[in-house]
């Protein structure tokens, strides 16, 4: 009975060691807003018109082993990593990837090839700018506004009612970040209440055209980031 309760007390001390973040968040990036007060490259802006991925953050995570990257050998997964999740900065998509993979990935648990496979799989189960339009909710170039309660209502009944983030920068529309839990289903989960949008009666801007570009700025996408919560 004591070796039976010895082993049951190592069982659970190794399972606490195991445990090495709470939940995920995924953010989403509305490159009109985003390169408000960020340096992007004007050439890689003018393709892109959908939200697109800044990264899968695995949150309070209290320790990460960066490791070289590598080249992928799936030339599909580059493909549509390309598509999703570009570097929209004069540095390359490499370079990106290997940012957020030292910074967040690295942290997930998973091998590289599994952890952006799991991003674009919790990316593609809802398509941002498809579910706004659907509310009448569009990027206009007038910067027609929109209250955040009006964004988030339209998001959450597209992700099991649950509430995401917002992340303005001066007063525009930047990214929206979704929760989703560890389970084997990696289920939708409310986001942390904080915001930098400003709330009523204030609005939001949905900008549709980018903003000038800053040659004389650092070219980092993670330079003045709104690091995640």
């Amino acid at each position: 009975m004591k070796v039976l309760m010895v082993l049951l007390i190592l069982v659970s001390l190794l399972q606490s060691c195991v445990v090495s973040f709470d939940y995920y968040m995924l953010s989403e990036m509305w490159p009109p807003g985003y390169c408000v007060d960020k340096s992007c490259d004007v050439a890689r802006q003018s393709k892109l018109s959908i939200f697109i991925i800044h990264g899968l953050w695995p949150q309070n995570a209290p320790s990460c082993k960066p490791s070289v990257l590598g080249d992928f050998k799936d030339p599909k997964l580059v493909n549509e990593l390309g598509k999703k999740w570009p570097s929209i900065t004069r540095q390359t998509n490499q370079k990106f990837w290997q940012g957020e993979w030292d910074k967040h990935g690295s942290c997930s648990m998973l091998d590289a090839q599994e952890y952006f496979k799991l991003t674009l799989e919790l990316y593609d189960r809802a398509d941002i700018k498809k579910i706004l339009k659907k509310n009448n909710i569009t990027p206009e170039i007038t910067l027609k506004s929109f209250t955040k309660e009006e964004i988030e209502n339209a998001i959450k009944p597209h992700i099991e009612n649950t509430k995401p983030q917002l992340v303005c920068i001066q007063g525009n529309l930047a990214e929206v970040r979704l929760c989703f839990d560890k389970t084997p289903d990696y289920k939708y989960i409310n986001c942390p209440a904080s915001s930098t949008c400003p709330n009523l009666p204030e609005k939001i801007k949905f900008p549709y055209l980018y903003p000038n570009p800053k040659p004389d700025d650092p070219m980092d996408p993670e330079e003045g980031a709104i690091p995640p919560l």
